[in-house]
């Protein structure tokens, strides 16, 4: 593993970082982006693999309710958080950093939080029998939307930052 590259990669993160962020997806991000460019793999494949992990995630969650499933779907979330900060890391790398990627990573995450607070909202209501469930789910996914909304605002009309996707 080429230390220079991997130090350069650390150097170009995207700060601040939250707890989860700085001590759970970071410190291995940048392996993983290291490895993607390795791979020759695109920002956007690495945003993809992101959503297939969540997918999978969310199916293991929601099929199968057993213990070591629980265990298997939290290892694949970090894996899916992990990979969605490592496009970001490999796309500021090379150099590839573009209106439209930034877009569909955006896209993304917004399903994978659309996804997996869906069927954990689901599977407590399946679990419990208790509506609050989903109600906590539906919250959640509401929160989060209005979070992406209140953050893509403030880059609008605070920061005066220019539209980046027109029709």
């Amino acid at each position: 593993m080429n230390k220079n590259e991997l130090n350069e990669i650390k150097k170009l993160q995207k700060r601040p970082d939250g707890i989860f962020g700085s001590f759970m997806t970071r410190p291995v991000s940048h392996i993983v982006a290291y490895i993607s460019n390795i791979l020759k793999l695109t920002p956007n494949i690495v945003s993809f693999i992101s959503l297939v992990l969540c997918l999978i995630t969310c199916s293991i969650l929601f099929f199968n309710q057993m213990y070591c499933s629980f265990i298997v779907a939290a290892i694949l979330w970090w894996f899916a958080a992990i990979f969605d900060v490592a496009d970001g890391d490999l796309a500021r790398y090379i150099g590839k950093s573009s209106t439209f990627g930034g877009w569909l990573d955006s896209l993304f995450d917004r399903m994978k939080e659309l996804l997996i607070f869906g069927v954990l909202g689901y599977v407590a209501y399946k679990n419990y029998n208790n509506e609050l469930y989903l109600l906590l789910g539906f919250l959640s996914i509401f929160t989060n939307v209005m979070s992406g909304w209140i953050s893509d605002t403030k880059k609008l009309l605070i920061e005066k930052r220019d539209v980046e996707i027109k029709l």
